[in-house]
């Protein structure tokens, strides 16, 4: 006699997606084949309710880009009462000085115990984005900004990476000299005693000097990605290096 017992199967748990749109305002960036403990992801919180589409994938791809040259997974740390794998970006679009001024502010907030941040701010100027975004230059703000939410220029001093800060300051990490172009340390410009750029009369369109135009082209070099490494993060070695398409 062959007995069989009929089991009440129901459809699989659906299962929280960890990148990707992992709800209606927050993204998380990586590749969704890999774990993200094997590599770098940044979550982008959107903030307010006048974020538009195109704004919104400014951000995106900027944190994917991200997410490409930063090849290390960092510990997961406590942020807010939960853990971030691996950084947390807070993105808000709102008045900040009216247009044609501050275009928009990025900054870190809590550090993990190596330097490397956490957590951090992204503040873009609601009067000036649409008509960057319309010269497809919106991009190379959110790109410039995520950089210093990263540590880039914030994190030098603490770092030990200056040198000369009081009159001549110049970027002293042996990976991004290694890709600068000339034989002395790298300029960094000065600015109100503080040294948070790469110098604009020597690299101008560079992504990362003071200015983000919108009558030029900006370039964003391997010595800026190789600053990231001197910074303490994994990066992507140069001759896997491809310069991201929407900058």
């Amino acid at each position: 006699l062959l007995c069989l017992t009929l089991l009440a199967v129901g459809p699989a748990a659906a299962q929280t997606p960890t990148n990707g749109w992992i709800s209606p305002t927050t993204y998380v960036s990586g590749n969704p084949l890999v774990a993200d403990s094997a590599e770098y992801n940044i979550e982008i919180i959107f903030r307010g309710t006048n974020w538009t589409t195109p704004l919104k994938e400014a951000f995106i791809r900027s944190a994917e880009a991200m997410s490409q040259y930063i090849v290390g997974d960092l510990p997961a740390a406590p942020f807010a009462g939960r853990m971030i794998d691996d950084l947390t970006i807070n993105a808000y679009l709102q008045a900040i000085d009216g247009s044609g001024r501050q275009l928009g502010v990025g900054t870190y907030g809590v550090q993990r115990a190596n330097g490397l941040p956490i957590s951090g701010t992204m503040r873009m100027d609601q009067a000036d984005a649409p008509r960057w975004d319309s010269v497809d230059m919106f991009d190379d703000l959110v790109m410039h900004e995520m950089f210093h939410v990263l540590g880039f220029g914030h994190l030098w001093a603490q770092k030990g990476l200056i040198t000369d800060q009081a009159t001549n300051p110049t970027f002293s990490g042996p990976l991004a000299n290694a890709a600068h172009p000339g034989d002395a340390l790298i300029p960094i410009e000065r600015i109100a005693g503080s040294a948070y750029h790469w110098r604009e009369v020597v690299f101008r369109n560079e992504l990362m000097t003071t200015s983000v135009t919108s009558y030029i082209n900006n370039d964003l070099s391997y010595m800026t990605i190789a600053s990231l490494g001197d910074m303490g993060y994994a990066v992507i070695p140069e001759a896997n290096y491809v310069p991201p398409p929407f900058i």
